[in-house]
């Protein structure tokens, strides 16, 4: 079993709200983590999108079913009218222990310096601490400021670039997987969700397994 994995949050219809609730969803994961006592690295945030790395034994276990497109239907805080919407985001959970035994070459590497964005006081914007790495061949970019330390985030970043290579190389060779990450993250559209998220009649509908939970917490 792989000791870390990623998990790709990314907004699909629904405007504000999808893009609210993907850094919604990235919280819930977080927490569910640290119950799970894993530990939860926040690799990237932006506007509609959310990568989350979780590390400790049986991390994949803890979220390999939540792959797939999460619907939301509720009336979001920022609607005055008291409208519902109905939103989309799509979640992808992707093991790295394949990931990151991939080799790339050093002259294939663009790398660049910036300054950190985010929580973390005055003190996040003073250094040029967030490493942005570049794999000229594929295109693929990635970024980390999860350290302070310039060197630990270039290891990081070189770490989620591998993977991110590696999944390109894998899913070039196997059509099957390239089909299921393009369903997985591709496909953001109100068809076929794995789970609906019901907040004005409280309850969570999980479509793969049937279940449905009641009661929950729409604050």
């Amino acid at each position: 079993d792989p000791s870390s994995i990623l998990i790709e949050i990314r907004a699909g219809e629904g405007g504000e709200d999808a893009k609210n609730f993907v850094h919604e969803l990235a919280s819930i994961y977080a927490k569910y983590a640290a119950r799970k006592n894993l530990n939860v690295t926040i690799v990237d945030i932006d506007n509609g999108s959310s990568t989350l790395e979780i590390s400790g034994k049986d991390s994949l276990a803890a979220f390999e079913n939540e792959s797939g497109k999460h619907v939301v239907q509720r009336c979001p805080p920022s609607e005055r009218s008291g409208r519902r919407h109905t939103s989309t985001v799509s979640v992808g959970v992707l093991p790295l222990f394949a990931f990151k035994s991939a080799i790339i070459r050093e002259e294939d590497i663009e790398i660049t310096f910036q300054n950190a964005s985010g929580p973390g006081g005055q003190g996040v914007n003073t250094c040029k601490s967030a490493c942005r790495m570049k794999h000229i061949p594929t295109g693929i970019a990635v970024k980390s400021q999860v350290h302070r330390s310039p060197q630990q985030n270039k290891s990081h970043a070189y770490a989620l670039l591998c993977g991110r290579v590696q999944e390109q190389k894998f899913a070039a060779q196997n059509k099957e997987y390239a089909a299921r990450r393009k369903k997985i993250l591709g496909d953001t559209g109100r068809g076929g969700a794995r789970r609906t998220y019901c907040f004005y009649k409280g309850f969570v509908s999980d479509h793969v397994t049937g279940k449905k939970t009641h009661n929950i917490n729409i604050s």
